[in-house]
């Protein structure tokens, strides 16, 4: 059963990826509950603003039910490759990190507490394997960007201004501490609010607005001089 699951878990976080979605869309109206074989049954249609609570798709889950998961990646698929996208950089590293997250969320089901909120507790997890998969990727060796690509569609002029602000607004994120940039990140461009950062990253609600109020002064202070100049000596 739990190899068979980790197998479901493989194709259906595989729904992250663009490419996969057109075919899980298609076969959606033909999928059935408890797998193949015989005595499995049609999937019911679900009537409109009735669809389940996050706890019950996990009972189901945790009975067997393939649709069910399938149900919870869809419903989280979105925000999870924002939290491990804002961690990695990378899309492509991101639906690796989500596609593993939803893995480990399969394989840990039944140590989840039916009551408590399903998304903290599987986001939780991405960020585990985000910060997990950056500390590899910065063993890496980097691929060099070819020099002139950009030149290409745009003036010198143009790109150099682009590069220079590129380069203040990277410089000025790398004076954040990791923490500060992923919190940052997730309030400021991902649109989680507070108290949905606190209960992702396991921190108080207060703990996280005050590390956005210093990053946010940070981050002025080191726009500001950049900006003057003080990033030339």
């Amino acid at each position: 059963m739990r190899r068979q699951a980790v197998a479901v878990a493989r194709r259906a976080a595989r729904v992250a990826k663009p490419s996969a979605r057109p075919c899980l869309e298609r076969e959606e109206g033909r999928r059935t509950i408890g797998g193949s074989g015989s005595g499995s049954r049609p999937t019911p249609s679900v009537p409109p603003g009735s669809e389940p609570e996050d706890a019950e798709l996990v009972e189901r889950v945790r009975a067997g039910s393939r649709r069910d998961f399938d149900a919870l990646v869809r419903r989280h698929q979105r925000r999870a490759l924002a939290v491990a996208q804002r961690i990695v950089g990378s899309r492509e590293e991101a639906e690796d990190v989500v596609q593993e997250s939803f893995m480990k969320a399969l394989d840990r089901i039944d140590s989840f507490q039916i009551g408590r909120p399903f998304a903290p507790w599987f986001l939780r997890i991405v960020t585990n394997d985000g910060l997990n998969r950056q500390k590899r990727m910065r063993s890496r060796p980097s691929e060099p960007i070819p020099e002139g690509l950009a030149a290409a569609v745009e003036s010198p002029e143009r790109e150099a201004e682009r590069r220079r602000v590129r380069e203040q607004v990277a410089r000025a994120l790398d004076g954040l501490s990791a923490k500060q940039r992923l919190i940052v990140g997730l309030f400021e461009l991902d649109g989680f609010s507070g108290r949905e950062i606190a209960e992702t990253l396991g921190m108080r609600e207060a703990t996280v607005r005050w590390t956005l109020h210093e990053a946010r002064r940070k981050l002025r202070a080191l726009l500001t001089g950049l900006g003057n100049g003080g990033g030339n000596a």
